[in-house]
Formats: structure tokens, C-alpha cells, sequence
């Protein structure tokens, strides 16, 4: 693995995560598909977007499976996009991960 996505992995290993000017916001990342690994699999992540949000979990799970290019892709241990670089979603096993902003109730 290369020191980019090692690196890449650590940074969203933190569940709180402190970055100057940055907002962070509470996720729970969800997974919808034919994995029975993850069936009824939900996350809460501190991050500052949903595709973070989304990042974080999937690097945490399925990190051996998880690899960043420089274009914002992500593609898988077989090459296959899993991710385009604007997409909130990774794709794993016929289905996908996504996360929803937790609204703060008072």
C-alpha cells in the first residue's frame, strides 16, 4: 500500500476530527445491498461532508479494499471505480454506502 493511502486511511480513522475553519457535522453512514456482512449496518462518523462521512466508514471496514487515485476516484483491490470523485456513495457488492447529516435536536 502506498503512503498516500496510508495516510489517507489514518486521517479518517478519527471519529472526531479537528480541522481549522471546518465545520464538522455528525453522520450515520447506512449500507443498501446483497452483502449480509453489512446488512443492517449503520456508523455514526464526525466529518465535514458526506462523501467523508462515507470514506471514513468504508476505509474503516473494508480498508484492504480501499484505494484512492489522484483524480478523486476510488477503485477497488481489482481496479474496478467503486467511486468518481463526486460521488457521496462507494459502491461495494451490488449495493452502497451513504450517510445522512444528523440534524441536532435541542
Amino acid at each position: 500500500m502506498e503512503k498516500f493511502e496510508i495516510e489517507s486511511c489514518k486521517r479518517y480513522f478519527a471519529g472526531y476530527q479537528h480541522k481549522k475553519n471546518k465545520v464538522m457535522k455528525e453522520y450515520k453512514v447506512t449500507y443498501s445491498g446483497n452483502a449480509t456482512r453489512f446488512s443492517k449496518f449503520e456508523d455514526i462518523v464526525w466529518a465535514d461532508s458526506e462523501r467523508e462521512a462515507v470514506k471514513n466508514i468504508y476505509c474503516r471496514y473494508l480498508n484492504s479494499n480501499y484505494f484512492p487515485q489522484e483524480d478523486g476516484s476510488i477503485k477497488d483491490i481489482d481496479g474496478n471505480t467503486i467511486a468518481e470523485a463526486t460521488d457521496d456513495t462507494i459502491e461495494y457488492d451490488g449495493g452502497c454506502f451513504s450517510a445522512e447529516e444528523i440534524e441536532e435536536e435541542f
